[in-house]
C-alpha cells in the first residue's frame, strides 16, 4: 500500500526519522547523519550516516537496515536511500 506524502521533503523527514531510530536501536547510536543530498538527476535523494568501519564493513547489518528504509521509501513513494559511509568521507 502506497500512502502519498504531503511533499517529497515530508517523506525525507520520515526516512531521516527512521534512519534516526535504526541508528539507535540497531547501531547503538554509533551512526551520525550528516544530512540529504538530491540525486544528480534529481528523482531520488541520499540519506548519508557516518558510521564506525566495523559497522559500514557489516554486510549483513547494513543490508538489513537498507531493506527497512526501502520498504518506507516504497511505502511513501519517494525514492530515497540511507548510504554509509566511513569515518572522514566528505573530510
Amino acid at each position: 500500500m502506497v500512502t502519498w506524502p504531503k511533499s517529497p521533503e515530508a517523506a525525507l523527514e520520515e526516512g531521516v526519522r527512521l534512519a534516526e531510530r535504526l541508528n539507535q536501536e540497531r547501531l547503538g547510536g554509533q551512526g551520525k547523519i550528516l544530512g540529504v543530498r538530491k540525486s544528480v538527476e534529481g528523482e531520488d535523494y541520499a540519506i548519508y550516516m557516518e558510521v564506525p568501519l566495523e559497522i559500514y564493513k557489516d554486510l549483513d547489518l547494513t543490508e538489513e537496515i537498507g531493506m527497512e528504509v526501502l520498504k518506507l521509501s516504497d511505502r511513501l513513494g519517494v525514492p530515497f536511500f540511507l548510504y554509509f559511509v566511513p569515518p572522514g568521507y566528505f573530510g
